[in-house]
């Protein structure tokens, strides 16, 4: 059990991270567009448009150092320090949590930007 002990925060934190970045990038991406299909078309297309883009690079280069591109990498990459496992790509974890905390400040910056444009008009 105290050989283990460290999954519990471990646990915690990785599931609010991916949480967070998941409502934040969803949460900017809807006050963008009036349309909820035309949102959950560019949140499909952010994740799956970046992670081929980066297993394509990977199955030409055969290195994973771009792993950073595809926001799902970077939190796979960001899990695997938080879990203590070998890390998948060759990405400093460092790296990984920079475009993690870098989505959600983004996302962030644009609510607040669309917020407060929605309280001037009316």
């Amino acid at each position: 059990m105290r050989q283990n002990l460290y999954l519990v925060p471990a646990i915690t934190l990785f599931s609010l991270v991916q949480v967070l970045l998941a409502s934040c990038t969803i949460l900017a991406l809807s006050s963008l567009s009036n349309s909820s299909r035309f949102v959950g078309i560019m949140y499909a297309g952010l994740i799956f448009f970046t992670g081929a883009l980066v297993n394509a690079v990977r199955g030409i280069t055969g290195r994973s150092w771009l792993a950073w591109l595809s926001p799902t990498d970077a939190l796979q990459q960001l899990g695997d320090a938080m879990f203590r496992v070998r890390p998948r790509f060759d990405l400093p974890v460092w790296v990984a949590a920079i475009v993690v905390v870098a989505l959600i400040v983004g996302s962030l910056v644009v609510l607040e930007r669309r917020v407060r444009a929605v309280e001037v008009v009316r």
